[in-house]
């Protein structure tokens, strides 16, 4: 038996450490507080939380200092009421509505909710148009059709017809 062979299984290796970049994204927030985060203390600011909650292209923001409101546990209280009472006040019906009927960027169709995707089926890639809604409780639908069955200009016309009835059918344009 040569020694540096024994020499080499008597050694455990530690696993390696990855270096940490300083672009890397910070540690995720703390599970349940939407909207909420924490702020650590420097030298502009005191440590607390930090409420934060955008509507409609508007960005409504507030902070909660530990120091102003007696500990972490009581800022944090604060912030999550603050929290509820802006989502109350903004998170409507009419919102909801807004949002679902807002054309996107991305949207390439220039139709709102209806897409064209490129998607997985059956071990290759297929083109598809879907037509996608909400109902008012805020389930979703979709309904798709693919492009080697219809055609381009056939499945599009299907999706927005798909889409179109839809909306009839819950009271919308």
């Amino acid at each position: 038996m040569n020694s540096r062979t024994s020499r080499r299984s008597k050694k455990t290796t530690l696993p390696r450490k990855r270096p940490v970049s300083p672009y890397a994204s910070p540690p995720r927030p703390i599970t349940g507080l939407q909207n909420i985060v924490r702020e650590t203390p420097s030298s502009k600011n005191a440590g607390g939380w930090k409420v934060s909650v955008q509507r409609r292209g508007r960005r409504k923001s507030k902070s909660f200092a530990d120091s102003k409101y007696g500990g972490k546990a009581k800022a944090l209280a604060a912030a999550k009421n603050y929290r509820d009472f802006v989502l109350a006040t903004v998170s409507n019906a009419a919102y909801q509505r807004w949002l679902r009927d807002n054309k996107h960027a991305p949207n390439t169709s220039g139709i709102i909710g209806v897409a064209r995707y490129r998607i997985h089926s059956h071990k290759k890639m297929v083109a598809v148009w879907d037509a996608f809604w909400g109902d008012i409780d805020g389930t979703r639908h979709r309904r798709r059709f693919y492009v080697s069955a219809y055609g381009e200009k056939g499945a599009k016309a299907r999706a927005c017809a798909a889409r179109r009835d839809a909306m009839k059918e819950l009271g919308r344009r």
